[in-house]
């Protein structure tokens, strides 16, 4: 569908029906799969049916193999997390439409042109069609592919993972890894989805005057919703890194559910490595010109504050000589004590379209995690070993 042809700014009555046509793949099946959560899904499940056939159906394995769930626990909170995963993109997708709205019809943009629905129609369109284009997305997932293949094959993971099938469960080994490369084909469709929105969304400042509003209840300069919108951006990878976080801890915790520190050490390599990066560059990205304008205005209001007291305070001096007038300076007194109502000092220009503290820690909550459960775990056994230790 050419995305010139959709009117997606909502600047026609039928609102609902314009942005009905707005596609997240020129693919018709990636766009099913990236917008109804159950296809993916049943992806997993079945990955997660497969594994349980091979462990609790003895007769589906060679003898000398081990039981998938059984003898590696950490699969089942890995699979949890890939359908969390799922779960909370395909919701941020839906998301899409009722944000880029908002953005037309908050207030909150000003056409440098005079001619906000226009612009905003064009900026849409540009969007749409980057979203619709196949080779980058296509390019992306197949990069994707190549690792994972290129890792598992230095790894040995084929290898192991023929044992776990006899010539009758060809077929399931099949599909299974089918079901593995189709999930890890759309994580690189995924990827380019966010990466075209947080672009799109990047290009703001340099497209429209942003109107901030530094008394804003939200403390946010009235962009809240545009900071929420890019944290939920990132929101799957942030659950997922803390439900695979579970992985590590619980072998530092000597919780043996594994019966070796494979899993443990991927998840704590896919936390630290992939998803620490890639969050941070989900929600901080995308912000950054809007950062830079609000920084620059909050620069300016203070230079603004800064000047106008000055002013009012060298009228204070000058007419509170012999010489002086002292009506002039009882009037730039008071004007100096109303001037103090917009003190920077006393309300803080917002910098960020969001809590900057809170949504650090949020973001990388999972490394957090990680790492005190180890500092506390360590500092418990060297403590212990410290009280039994013989005294001299």
């Amino acid at each position: 569908m050419c995305a010139q042809k959709m009117n997606l700014s909502g600047n026609v009555p039928d609102d609902a029906k314009a942005w009905s046509r707005f596609r997240v793949s020129s693919w018709n099946w990636i766009h099913a799969l990236a917008t109804r959560s159950r296809y993916l899904v049943s992806a997993v499940m079945f990955v997660y049916l497969v594994l349980a056939y091979l462990t609790f159906f003895p007769q589906s394995r060679t003898e000398m193999v081990k039981l998938p769930l059984s003898d590696h626990g950490s699969l089942n909170i890995i699979l949890l997390a890939m359908l969390l995963f799922i779960l909370l993109f395909v919701r941020w997708v839906h998301q899409i439409p009722p944000f880029f709205q908002w953005l037309l019809k908050s207030g909150r943009l000003e056409s440098r042109y005079d001619d906000l629905p226009g612009d905003f129609e064009r900026y849409l369109q540009d969007y749409q069609k980057t979203l619709l284009s196949k080779r980058e997305p296509l390019f992306l997932s197949l990069v994707v592919l190549g690792v994972f293949i290129a890792l598992a094959q230095w790894a040995g993971i084929a290898h192991y993972l023929i044992g776990f099938f006899t010539p009758r469960a060809v077929l399931a080994f099949a599909l299974l890894l089918l079901a593995t490369l189709l999930c890890l084909f759309m994580a690189g469709q995924a990827g380019w989805m966010s990466f075209v929105t947080g672009r799109q969304i990047g290009k703001l400042p340099l497209l429209f005057n942003i109107k901030v509003q530094p008394r804003h209840s939200d403390k946010c300069g009235g962009l809240r919703p545009l900071g929420k919108f890019c944290f939920e951006s990132a929101l799957p990878l942030i659950v997922a890194g803390l439900i695979l976080a579970i992985v590590p801890s619980l072998r530092l915790m000597h919780i043996q559910i594994d019966e070796d520190d494979v899993l443990a050490i991927m998840s704590a390599s896919m936390i630290f490595g992939f998803l620490a990066p890639l969050t941070v560059l989900a929600i901080f990205m995308p912000l950054w010109h809007i950062h830079l304008e609000m920084l620059e205005r909050k620069n300016a209001h203070e230079d603004d504050f800064a000047s106008r007291v000055m002013r009012l305070e060298e009228i204070i001096r000058e007419h509170t000589t012999e010489k002086g007038d002292l009506k002039k300076a009882e009037a730039a007194k008071q004007k100096l004590e109303i001037l103090q109502t917009i003190n920077p000092d006393m309300q803080p220009y917002p910098v960020w379209p969001f809590n900057f503290t809170m949504t650090l820690l949020a973001a990388l909550s999972p490394q957090i995690v990680q790492t005190l459960a180890g500092v506390i775990l360590k500092s418990h056994e060297f403590v212990s070993a410290w009280l039994a230790a013989p005294s001299n």
